[in-house]
């Protein structure tokens, strides 16, 4: 075989893969996406909305929750974590709010609260907690 069919098979490989895995994410993504509209009845209940999603195309995929909170506590979540309904993602973000929540004193010994929460929904999942003043402090 000389060289130009070798590359012609090489990329012609390539391509196929390319088709394989862009459908493999959109299915990943599709489903995760149902699963985050699932969570939002579920985080209203503990007085929580998700703001926004930022999705990230890569390898791996990740997806950005930034969860605001539209109550002066959070209340309802350690109850919603021992929920046997939640799937996995859905159980990930309600006990990394829970978590983040255990924070909430120490923070407001600095002067601030935590305004919002970011859960990246990835391999190794993250939190990131935006801490806004405390008015009057």
């Amino acid at each position: 075989m000389d060289m130009k069919k070798v590359l012609d098979k090489a990329k012609d490989l390539h391509d196929q893969a390319k088709e394989a895995g862009k459908d493999t994410l959109q299915s990943a993504l599709d489903a995760s996406l149902e699963e985050l509209q699932g969570l939002r009845p579920i985080l209203a209940k503990c007085g929580f909305s998700i703001n926004n999603i930022s999705i990230t195309i890569s390898i791996p995929p990740n997806v950005v929750l930034t969860i605001k909170h539209d109550r002066e506590e959070a209340m309802g979540l350690a109850e919603m974590e021992k929920s046997t309904e939640l799937t996995k993602m859905q159980s990930l973000v309600v006990k990394s709010l829970k978590n983040t929540y255990e924070y909430s004193g120490m923070f407001e010994k600095y002067g601030y609260v935590i305004g919002t929460i970011s859960v990246t929904v990835t391999i190794i999942p993250k939190i990131t907690i935006s801490l806004v003043t405390i008015s009057g402090k």
